[in-house]
């Protein structure tokens, strides 16, 4: 059920069958993940603010008056990378583009 917490828990050192499903879930801890996740690969905060379409945070006073622009393509650049995220997590795929070399014997 909980088969990559439990991977995770018992790489860190963990005791994997500790892994419990959290007591209450909603469907907003999926927003906060999203948000979190996305500035976690590196989308600025005004990026993922659009996003999950806050009107309040980074862009304020004079700018937050004037800014009109949408960041529909930031937007969408943040949520395809946020949907590879989730594809690699999903499919145990590595979430990194380093490729480790093959030591050269000599």
């Amino acid at each position: 059920m909980f088969t990559i917490l439990k991977k995770t828990a018992e790489e860190r050192g963990e005791d994997p069958e500790e892994v419990k499903a959290p007591p209450h879930w909603t469907l907003h801890d999926l927003r906060r993940t999203a948000a979190s996740g996305m500035a976690g690969i590196g989308f600025p905060p005004h990026v993922v603010e659009a996003v999950l379409n806050h009107k309040s945070g980074t862009i304020k006073g004079v700018a937050k008056v004037y800014n009109r622009y949408t960041y529909a393509a930031e937007k969408r650049q943040a949520l395809d990378a946020w949907a590879r995220r989730l594809e690699a997590i999903a499919s145990g795929a590595p979430t990194t583009n380093v490729v480790e070399l093959a030591k050269v014997r000599g």
